[in-house]
């Protein structure tokens, strides 16, 4: 449920989901992902959702436009993912298995920007959606010493 009680999301197919909490009404797909969406999770302020799928993405959607809010962020090796907003909104965590990662909101543009700096190679041009920030947080298990990635 949207922290307003108002709206629900649901994941399931290829897309995260957007209902009306009170008549059912669907709303809004957020279409990206390639495969089942398994997490779906409000921001405390209600206007963006993130979705973790079996595709081992997490995308951060807006939830006025459908946009995406942050370009996606591909972490996991496992397909048991959890996603979250902390209550101020500030931190976003991700996590598989025993292992979890804990991102400023606007730092999974940098974790997106590695990604495609390591997917891609050097010379081709990153254009984030929003101002580059510091690194993410990484949270490892402290018993296994377990790699996010």
């Amino acid at each position: 449920f949207s922290p307003d009680g108002k709206r629900l999301a649901t994941g399931g197919d290829d897309r995260a989901r957007l209902w009306d909490a009170k008549t059912g009404e669907s709303l809004r797909d957020f279409v990206g992902h390639e495969a089942a969406v398994n997490k779906v999770a409000f921001s405390p302020d209600g206007t963006r959702l993130a979705s973790a799928g079996f595709d081992k993405m997490v995308r951060t959607w807006d939830v006025a436009t459908g946009a995406l809010a942050f370009r996606p962020v591909k972490k996991w090796s496992g397909k048991g993912h959890s996603v979250a907003f902390s209550p101020d909104d500030k931190l976003i965590l991700m996590a598989c298995g025993s292992v979890a990662q804990l991102y400023t909101s606007p730092d999974l543009i940098a974790a997106a920007k590695a990604e495609f700096e390591k997917s891609r190679g050097q010379g081709f041009v990153y254009k984030p959606l929003i101002g580059d920030r510091p690194p993410p947080l990484d949270y490892r298990n402290a018993s296994s010493g377990a790699d996010p990635g």
